[in-house]
């Protein structure tokens, strides 16, 4: 039983980790979009870039961090923005998509 307590305790502090870190890339990713959208020529994809990163904010500040990420690609993708995110994020974001 004991064992078990361990197990589910350790699980749980790295979902927690891991949420965590997750986490941070919401506002590391916005940052790069917003860094690089006065940039962007186009002003209709730079319109439109510009709502999904708005988007990409509401979403983190409640909780809902995948939907975040994913706005902030979708976002970088309308305005030809790459972004960059941390190796352990890359994979999680990978993993997630896997078709």
């Amino acid at each position: 039983m004991r064992s078990l307590m361990m197990g589910l305790a350790f699980g749980a502090a790295l979902m927690f980790s891991v949420g965590g870190a997750w986490a941070y890339n919401c506002p590391v990713l916005v940052s790069q979009l917003k860094a690089e959208l006065p940039k962007v020529k186009d002003q209709k994809k730079k319109a439109e870039a510009e709502k999904l990163t708005a988007e990409c904010e509401k979403l983190h500040t409640a909780g809902k961090h995948n939907e975040s990420v994913d706005k902030c690609v979708e976002a970088g993708k309308v305005a030809g923005i790459k972004l960059t995110m941390s190796e352990a994020a890359q994979k999680i974001y990978d993993q997630m998509h896997k078709k």
